[in-house]
């Protein structure tokens, strides 16, 4: 697990740890019992890849849980600069992989980039905090292989049929790719817009297969149409 740095040690002083789950005082980002319940919550199978909007050119992924309660509020705090939620949501990820080698041993693992200013603001790349963390509990190598290629608007600022455009040809490759089976990490999926994108870039350069692993994947919102909320013409 990584270590906290000095500014999270500090922080701790100032606002003492709570579980992501139950929000008592916990030393750690999530306690025991909360954790339980999301590991048995994580096991699980691919998830549905007809879901997503459009066919990607991933093949196939898996999540370490919904993005909602403990599992989004620990996504969250990694984004807004708690590094430390990186090695509780990578075991996540290492539970949802379950016994299947395409997530446990892969050729290399590569994750989604982020930009410079974002970087600068936190301090590091939440996609590869998580990366990193699973590369450990995996034994397979981290490649820093994808970059950004050009100015993109924010993916959560825009509605979801308009990401697909917003990151086109947006991530280029940084460095030669393993002719293997990649594992691309990100923090979370909803559209399958930005994980498409940069899994086009490994499929071109070399890579045989890839496989997304996220922290968490977003929750379709489904719109119940009734006769009181529609209108019907006669």
């Amino acid at each position: 697990m990584m270590h906290l740095t000095l500014r999270e040690h500090l922080v701790d002083l100032v606002y003492p740890s709570q579980c992501a789950g139950c929000g008592r005082p916990h030393p750690a980002a999530i306690c025991g019992p909360c954790w339980r319940r999301l590991a048995l919550r994580a096991v699980g199978t691919d998830a549905d890849i007809a879901a997503l909007a459009r066919p990607v050119a991933f093949d196939g992924y898996r999540s370490g849980g919904e993005y909602r309660g403990a599992v989004k509020d620990m996504v969250l705090r990694l984004k807004d600069s708690e590094r430390r939620m990186a090695g509780p949501l990578a075991c996540l990820m290492l539970v949802a992989a379950g016994n299947d080698p395409r997530y446990l041993a892969p050729d290399a693992i590569a994750c989604v980039p982020s930009t410079r200013p974002k970087i600068a603001r936190r301090g590091y790349n939440p996609a590869r905090a998580l990366a990193l963390e699973y590369a450990a509990l995996t034994g397979a190598p981290l490649i820093d292989v994808l970059a950004v290629a050009r100015k993109t608007t924010d993916q959560d600022a825009i509605p979801g049929h308009s990401r697909w455009a917003n990151v086109e040809e947006a991530f280029a490759a940084d460095g030669p790719v393993p002719q293997g089976r990649i594992i691309l990490v990100d923090d979370v999926v909803t559209t399958g817009a930005t994980a498409d994108a940069c899994s086009r870039v490994l499929r071109r350069e070399g890579a045989v297969s890839v496989h997304l692993l996220v922290a968490a994947r977003a929750v379709l919102r489904r719109v119940a149409i009734t006769a009181s909320s529609a209108r019907i013409t006669q």
